[in-house]
């Protein structure tokens, strides 16, 4: 394995490059020219960084000279969707950390550019306010999963999007808005243990319950779920109310948790059961936990209320949803992905089975193993008995078809193949066709028409680099440049935040990633925010700290680099870039 140097080996330190030698390089790289070093360029291993929102990821990667064509022409949506791999209908690891990096990335430029805590719970298409919405079917599923994403799913999202100014103007729904507005949003569908389908809902905009509720009930009952329900409820409460014992439970530990929540925080939550309130606040007057006896007596009560209110609608509205608009949480990113990209869970191997790397066939496998007795001298012995490829096998079934989608305004921008990027004096990027002068003018005709260029991508930089020589000798091996520094203000950041996590941390977290990541040199450096000088919650819970308030701290420079890249970002999803 190639000997790793700089951010993580003490005493080797990479020089920085002067003006005259980046250009050099750069003219390596076209003209593959000779060096003193060697003969010609074979390529450059770089050291990369990635802002992540509660970490930083360290990899050395090797660019040979020249570009490498991939001959698949379906691999970005083999990626994308999983087809023709072991987790076909599950999210794999690519496509969580694609969805993982997209979400970061939008999330972040809405928290860094508006003031969520002051946002108002109020329809308004010009206010963002992430809302989290789960959605439910309210009977067992019998249609397929691309029926309900077809016929229930889609038209719901269509209802989010349509323009939040234009009202009904007959009917019960009169006076009221058609659509909100919704322009940046995600979903994602996965199974529920019941087996039916569900989905999770990130939207840009504040909608109120009840009218998610009615609308996607409308939408279910299409497919006719509302009108199962109903009968399968007037048969459950055939003769009168009648407490549902594991919907019991279920409720008694959620209301434990708020119950345990409000004894710290002496805070009630607004949308809570009237006899609980009650409940609470005797809790929050006295300080003392509520009894079991009272928890119960709750939960009894929200299942007779919804009952009565289920009896009086003759069942026809479901609680089918569930909504939450996420402002106050001291990271709405790490609250989202948390939901959006669950890892299934996978059945464990046997006893006699572990995972190791083949390094013939560049991939995990399974192995199998049987304890011997040794004839000879008595002792027992592992003996390998078989391996195979490395198929997750999951406890959950999985989703057909697509299993997420998006807004296009979070795809980031397309390039055609008439088109090129170019960067303007204020670093921001932009579209032009190509054989296009690049305007500096905004007055003139050709500036409005020029289209802003985005990705939701992590802030990403090269922080050091090394150049790779042929060697004048065949049979000598290739010849590596000293390591020079790119990005100083990058590579000063990691020596600062690294020496306040510590090596140990660092290695232990890096090691469990996998091979790949090994032979990359890969790090993944912990925000740990006590390592850092922050404080944690005096509630005990786990504390975040944005990843933007550590650079202000550690590295105003990269600070506000950060800062340009996302407000980029946010003004290109929301009309405000060009």
């Amino acid at each position: 394995m190639r000997k790793q140097i700089g951010l993580f080996e003490n005493g080797i330190k990479p020089q920085p490059y002067e003006s005259n030698e980046l250009s050099k390089v750069a003219s390596s790289r076209i003209k593959a020219s000779e060096t003193s070093l060697g003969g010609r360029v074979l390529g450059h291993y770089e050291t990369i960084a990635k802002l992540k929102s509660q970490s930083i990821t360290v990899v050395d990667v090797f660019r040979p000279e020249g570009n490498r064509k991939f001959n698949n022409p379906k691999r970005v949506d083999n990626l994308i969707q999983n087809t023709g791999s072991a987790y076909n209908g599950f999210l794999s690891p690519a496509t969580k950390r694609r969805i993982d990096e997209m979400l970061c990335q939008w999330l972040t430029a809405i928290e860094l550019n508006v003031n969520l805590k002051k946002q108002k719970w109020e329809v308004n298409a010009d206010k963002i306010l992430p809302t989290f919405v789960t959605l439910t079917l309210p009977a067992p599923q019998v249609n397929s999963d691309n029926d309900i994403k077809q016929k229930v799913l889609k038209p719901f999202l269509e209802w989010l999007k349509e323009d939040s100014n234009s009202y009904y103007l007959r009917g019960g729904m009169s006076g009221k808005q058609k659509g909100f507005g919704v322009r940046g949003f995600f979903w994602r569908a996965e199974p529920q243990k019941n087996g039916n389908i569900h989905f999770h809902i990130l939207v840009d905009r504040f909608v109120p319950w009840k009218r998610i509720r009615q609308k996607w009930n409308e939408c279910c009952d299409r497919l006719g779920y509302v009108y199962y329900y109903s009968l399968l409820r007037r048969d459950y409460f055939a003769n009168g109310f009648i407490v549902n014992k594991k919907k019991l439970f279920r409720d008694c530990k959620t209301l434990k948790t708020i119950a345990d929540n409000a004894l710290v925080t002496r805070k009630i939550p607004e949308r809570v059961n009237p006899l609980f309130r009650k409940y609470l606040e005797v809790l929050v007057k006295y300080g003392k936990p509520l009894t079991k006896k009272y928890i119960i007596a709750s939960a009894k009560e929200i299942q007779r209320i919804a009952y009565e209110k289920g009896l009086a609608e003759g069942f026809r509205n479901p609680n089918s949803t569930d909504i939450h608009p996420i402002q106050n949480l001291n990271s709405i990113t790490s609250y989202v992905i948390k939901y959006c990209t669950k890892k299934p869970k996978e059945i464990p191997l046997k006893d006699n089975q572990e995972i190791k790397y083949n390094e013939s066939l560049r991939r995990d496998c399974v192995y199998t193993y049987e304890v011997i007795k040794d004839d000879l001298t008595g002792k027992l012995e592992k003996k390998e008995v078989g391996f195979d490829i490395y198929r997750p096998v999951f406890e959950e079934r999985k989703v057909n078809g697509k299993l997420w989608g998006c807004a296009e305004v979070l795809k980031g921008s397309k390039v055609k193949d008439d088109e090129e990027v170019v960067t303007a004096d204020d670093g921001k990027k932009y579209i032009l066709k190509k054989g296009e002068t690049f305007l500096e003018n905004k007055d003139s005709a050709k500036a409005l028409e020029r289209k802003p260029f985005y990705q939701l991508k992590y802030l990403t930089s090269i922080v050091r680099e090394r150049v790779v020589y042929a060697p004048e000798n065949r049979n000598q091996s290739p010849i590596t440049s000293e390591c020079q520094i790119v990005s100083q203000a990058f590579h000063d950041y990691l020596e600062e935040i690294i020496s306040k996590i510590g090596y140990d941390i660092i290695n232990r977290l890096s090691n469990n990633v996998g091979p790949f990541f090994e032979k990359m040199q890969g790090k993944i450096i912990p925000l740990l925010i006590e390592k850092l000088g922050f404080k944690s919650e005096k509630s005990g819970r786990n504390s975040i700290v944005k990843h933007s308030d550590i650079l202000e701290k550690y590295s105003p420079e990269l600070y506000e680099e950060y800062l340009l890249h996302h407000n980029h970002i946010f003004n290109c999803i929301y009309g405000k870039a060009a």
